[in-house]
């Protein structure tokens, strides 16, 4: 199979020197490349793997190998490192040609081959004016640039993944049902959402209820208030 290559480039008014920080810098990349991101941190290791941290939650994100210091630079997607991106900085007309050149794509299966050459396409066109706009000072053309397509491989697992929850309720089958099924039901409001807006709980959790009256199962917060409401107590 032929090698399969998306490539765009821009040119920015500022010496490589310049540019090439906000290109390998892991404090400046991030606020260019995923500024919807707001309170992420990326830092680089000695090995050059990147990681992208939300609070105390860190994932990792790519490769950075330096091929030469202010001219080229390669990343590479983790966890597979399926797709390289190379960074060329050029000189031209007193400022900085900036191409991008993805490949590696002919290793992806091919039922998601096509969708992701183009918007990768799409993405690093994104990408690349709001390094321009980065460096240039001015507001981000892209604030919410779509930056997934551009690193990474997702696999859909082979085994399904889930969380399961149990609790006996002291009522028939029929009664926990409608007040599980019947949205327009006063029982949705009253158990379903009490915590909702209450500090110290998050907004919107997911509950799944089964029904298997008689069966004992695992507490937690929204099985308690679901209780709660059938024997009548007040779940604020």
């Amino acid at each position: 199979m032929d090698k399969l290559v998306v490539e765009r480039s821009i040119w920015i008014s500022a010496s490589r020197e310049h540019v090439w920080q906000p290109v390998t810098n892991p404090e400046k990349i991030v606020q260019w490349f995923v500024p919807n991101l707001p309170g992420a941190e990326m830092q680089r290791d000695d090995s050059g793997k990147i990681t992208v941290h939300m609070g105390s939650m860190g994932i990792g994100f790519a490769m950075m190998e330096i091929v030469e210091p202010q001219r080229q630079v390669n990343i590479r997607s983790l966890p597979d490192q399926l797709i390289t991106v190379r960074y060329t900085l050029d000189d031209q007309k007193g400022g900085t040609q900036v191409t991008v050149t993805a490949y590696g794509f002919e290793s992806l299966p091919q039922e998601d081959r096509d969708d992701r050459i183009k918007l990768s396409g799409s993405g690093w066109e994104q990408a690349l004016k709001n390094l321009k706009g980065y460096i240039d000072g001015v507001e981000l053309p892209f604030p919410q640039a779509y930056t997934g397509p551009l690193f990474g491989y997702w696999r859909v697992p082979q085994e399904k993944i889930g969380i399961e929850r149990s609790i006996w309720i002291e009522a028939s089958c029929e009664r926990v049902w409608k007040a599980v099924s019947d949205c327009h039901d006063q029982f949705q409001g009253q158990w379903r959402f009490a915590s909702e807006f209450s500090p110290g709980h998050h907004r919107g959790y997911l509950h799944t209820a089964f029904c298997h009256t008689g069966r004992g199962g695992k507490d937690s917060a929204p099985h308690r208030q679901h209780e709660q409401y059938f024997r009548g107590v007040d779940t604020q």
